[in-house]
């Protein structure tokens, strides 16, 4: 097949890639598992399926029954009054879900449950009972409100509707519970809401009266505290305050102007003094709008002396009375100025006092405001009081008739919308849905316990594993030999005995030169987990293989403390390498002559070097540096060097021969050793650093079971060989 037609050739379901191929090996090792074990499989699923299935069956018949209520939304009110125990749904965003689990919660409550066990008469609770009741008298019997622990509540998606599922044996007595069950909740409801609405009645009771006490107390100490301040009307008290104010305020206008108006005229008489002018010339400013009469007198008499100073000389008698009369008028109207000017001095100081005693009464007033807005404030403060214990007092009393008129109205927002009927179909047993479970579990024993038993049988089988789990090479896989003796199997391949046998071997030589361009490793080691394995087979028949390809093979027994190759091939072990070694034996002798080695012909191209005794000691012997040498030396005279080591999960024999030899083999015998130990060999035969070729399978199974155990290249290569054997005869 061309690489074109394997590139374009399809995986399992029509894809290909190497996952594919991975999830086909995995169901490959079920489909093992399976085929192996089928008939523990087999008896365990039929055991369930007859067990499970008689269970069931033999149930005595249940028959169940549905009943309904609806629950109505809290918004669907008679009159807009909100009453004090709700019942129904708060519809309000999600609070409705919240209702309606509060319902649910209540319907499913123990509490609720006695309430409806208490509600069946003798007769009714017999017929609960009846079907349940043991035949044996002495066994304990079932309770009432045992049996109405199966009642089932559930609600209805998208809606306000609760459904109540009774189960009985008695199909009238699941009808029966399931009504019950509904008709108490709503009895249980509305005994709730008139509980509480006497509750709550009885508690606004209580909160009026402590409201009412409240008012009357305030209402008592504003009372007391308007006689204490004499406080007959905060606002009158505050006008009067205010137009005293306003009145003061204007007195103290006119105060102040009559004081300045004095001011200024003694300011004027003291600055006319200061030049050193007449007082005479103070007559305007001191009888301003109303002269004395004396200045009328003085104006007359000087008027005549300008008239009579005509006709008369300044020494005229008359001109002389005149003047000394005009100076007596001066005289005494600068008195009278100077009285003037006391009087103006004294009214000033006066208006002064006047003034200041406006000020301070103006100061005493404002007193009086502050105090009174103190007084107002916590004037208002207890009015404030005593306005809200009214009105609280008032809300108190509203919410008392409201709660009245709200529980004269139906109390309850639950309607009974189903009842439940007898049925005459029982739900249990559910003939389709026991043969549904038997069929199941039936198909799930018998795929499961072959798995199980695979998964705890750590026996390395499968040819897969040797890649899969120990991540080395498969190297070959060699079936078991049936019909032969234990001497002739360790001569298969001479006597060509067993076909399948001669082409495994075969193969192994094969692959034994795989990327060697052609040369044979010189030396290879081959060992096991544990003895019994068939290292001696293996090498027996490998030896002759290699020895009828023309290459002379040398077997030496390494297994020091339990030697076997001379007994398979019927030699002595008198000879060999401990014999040797206790002789002292030259590497540059003469092996093959040398009469303590003892090295044997079997045939042409095949030898037999013997243990020479055993020995406790091998592993000194191994580390025996004449060992080395002595390996050398063979390899330059044979072309294959077989050596069979002990085994590496018993003694550590192994692990020092793999570091002298080339390359190593691994046999690992069909069903005999846990894959752990045997991970734990490969791993120490990897850690001695020997150049480790792969595992061989011996003792593989031959007949039906073989195909699902080895890999399909030697199932190809056995059945070819068989294929042309029976074409040459």
């Amino acid at each position: 097949m061309s690489d074109e037609t394997k590139q374009s050739q399809p995986g399992p379901r029509g894809k290909s890639g190497p996952g594919n191929e991975l999830e086909l090996e995995v169901w490959k090792t079920y489909y093992r598992m399976i085929r192996e074990r089928w008939f523990f499989g087999l008896l365990a699923g039929a055991l369930v399926a007859c067990v499970v299935g008689f269970t069931f069956l033999r149930h005595p018949a249940v028959y169940r029954a549905e009943a309904a209520l609806m629950l109505t939304s809290v918004g669907e009110r008679v009159i807009d009054i909100e009453a004090v125990v709700a019942s129904g749904l708060d519809d309000r965003g999600q609070m409705w879900r919240v209702s309606l689990e509060n319902h649910i919660n209540h319907l499913k409550s123990r509490s609720f449950r006695q309430y409806v066990v208490s509600s069946f008469t003798p007769e009714e609770a017999h017929n609960i009972l009846a079907p349940y009741l043991p035949e044996d008298e002495d066994e304990p019997a079932p309770s009432v409100s045992g049996i109405l622990g199966g009642v089932e509540i559930e609600d209805v998606p998208n809606s306000f509707v609760l459904v109540v599922r009774a189960r009985h044996r008695d199909p009238e007595a699941a009808a029966l519970i399931a009504n019950r069950y509904v008709e108490r909740y709503i009895d249980f409801v509305g005994e709730k809401i008139a509980a509480g609405n006497q509750a709550a009645t009885r508690f606004l009771v209580q909160q009026a009266e402590e409201f009412r006490e409240k008012m009357l107390g305030a209402e008592e100490a504003l009372r007391a505290y308007s006689r204490e301040h004499n406080l007959i009307s905060v606002d009158e008290n505050q006008r009067l305050i205010v137009q005293r104010l306003t009145d003061i305020n204007a007195s103290i206008s006119r105060a102040r102007v009559e004081r300045i108006h004095f001011e200024g005229r003694l300011r004027q008489v003291d600055a006319l003094r200061r030049e050193g002018r007449d007082l005479l010339e103070l007559a305007d400013l001191l009888t301003a709008g109303s002269p004395p009469p004396m200045w009328g007198d003085l104006d007359r008499l000087r008027q005549e002396r300008s008239v009579m100073a005509e006709n008369y000389g300044p020494r005229h008698p008359r001109m002389i009375a005149n003047q000394r009369a005009i100076t007596t008028a001066e005289d005494l109207i600068r008195r009278n100025m100077e009285v003037a000017i006391s009087d103006l001095r004294s009214r000033l100081e006066n208006a002064r006092q006047n003034e200041q005693a406006l000020l301070d009464e103006m100061r005493e007033i404002e007193k009086e405001s502050r105090d009174l807005a103190v007084l107002a404030s916590e004037y208002a403060v207890l009015q404030q009081a005593v306005l809200m214990a009214r009105k609280s007092h008032s809300q108190i009393l509203d919410r008392i008739n409201e709660t009245e008129i709200t529980s004269q109205l139906e109390s309850s927002s639950i309607q009974f919308i189903d009842h439940a009927r007898a049925s005459s179909n029982p739900v249990e047993p559910n003939l389709k849905r026991v043969v549904m479970l038997v069929v199941f579990l039936g198909g799930f024993f018998f795929l499961g316990t072959p798995i199980g038993l695979a998964a705890l049988d750590n026996k390395l089988k499968f040819a897969s594993e040797v890649e899969g789990f120990l991540g080395k090479r498969l190297l070959a896989e060699i079936a078991a030999i049936r019909g032969i003796s234990e001497r002739d199997r360790l001569r298969v391949v001479d006597s060509d005995s067993d076909d399948r046998a001669v082409e495994a071997f075969r193969g192994l030589l094969g692959q034994l030169q795989i990327g060697k361009d052609s040369v044979f490793p010189s030396s290879l080691l081959v060992t096991s987990t544990i003895p019994g394995e068939g290292k001696s087979f293996l090498i027996s028949n490998l030896a002759s293989s290699c020895a009828a390809h023309g290459k002379r093979t040398l077997m030496i027994d390494f297994d020091l403390r339990r030697p076997s190759l001379h007994r398979v091939h019927e030699r002595l072990n008198v000879k060999g390498l401990l014999k040797w070694l206790d002789q002292e034996g030259d590497v540059h002798s003469d092996l093959m002559q040398d009469p303590y080695l003892g090295v044997v012909n079997l045939g042409p191209n095949l030898f037999l070097l013997p243990a020479g005794g055993q020995t406790k000691r091998a592993t000194e012997v191994i580390h025996d540096p004449r060992i080395g040498r002595l390996l050398e030396t063979l390899k330059t005279k044979f072309d294959v060097v077989l050596i069979d080591a002990p085994p590496m999960g018993i003694f550590s024999d192994a692990s020092a021969l793999a570091q002298l030899a080339d390359q190593s083999v691994y046999v690992v015998r069909f069903g005999k050793v846990d894959r752990m130990q045997v991970k734990n060999g490969v791993k120490r035969l990897d850690e001695a650093k020997a150049d480790f070729l792969g595992v061989v399978m011996n003792g593989m199974p031959r007949g039906a079971r073989r195909a699902h155990y080895y890999s399909a290249y030697g199932i190809g290569n056995y059945d070819y060989s068989r294929y042309y054997a029976t074409k040459d005869r």
